[in-house]
């Protein structure tokens, strides 16, 4: 964890309600930390691209949720969270390598996500233009 501003490239952590949220800052704007939210900054041996997506991966959630307390909210002490594993390649090079192609497929769920979004607007004002007779359905045949 670190202390001070948060920079560019910093990750924020929810450490209750919701548990492990995990969001990477991708600007250079001041930001104020609520009570149960953490940033975290990687050492030099670390990479914060690499441990970003490590955070988020299904098995560190999933090894998370093993030292999780209480019952309406489940969260986790600072202490705890300290304590907790990180399967981390010992070359800096690899570790950005993983980052990289993690990105990339981001990228291209993201870019299929916007065109899923862009083909039902498509259908919705289509359905609404055949419906209100504004296309006869004859012009679509």
């Amino acid at each position: 964890m670190h202390h001070g501003d948060i920079q560019y490239g910093d990750i924020v952590f929810t450490m209750e309600a919701p548990l492990g949220n995990v969001a990477k800052i991708n600007d250079n704007h001041r930001y104020i930390l609520s009570q149960r939210t953490i940033a975290l900054r990687c050492k030099s041996f670390c990479r914060n691209d690499y441990f970003y997506y490590f955070l988020l991966s299904e098995m560190f959630q999933k090894y998370l949720s093993l030292y999780t307390s209480g019952t309406t909210a489940k969260g986790i002490q600072r202490k705890q969270l300290f304590k907790l594993w990180v399967l981390l390649p010992t070359s800096t090079t690899e570790q950005d390598n993983i980052a990289n192609q993690l990105s990339k497929i981001d990228l291209k769920i993201q870019s299929e996500q916007d065109y899923l979004t862009k083909l039902l607007n498509i259908k919705q004002g289509l359905m609404q233009d055949l419906l209100t007779h504004k296309v006869p359905v004859d012009a679509l045949l």
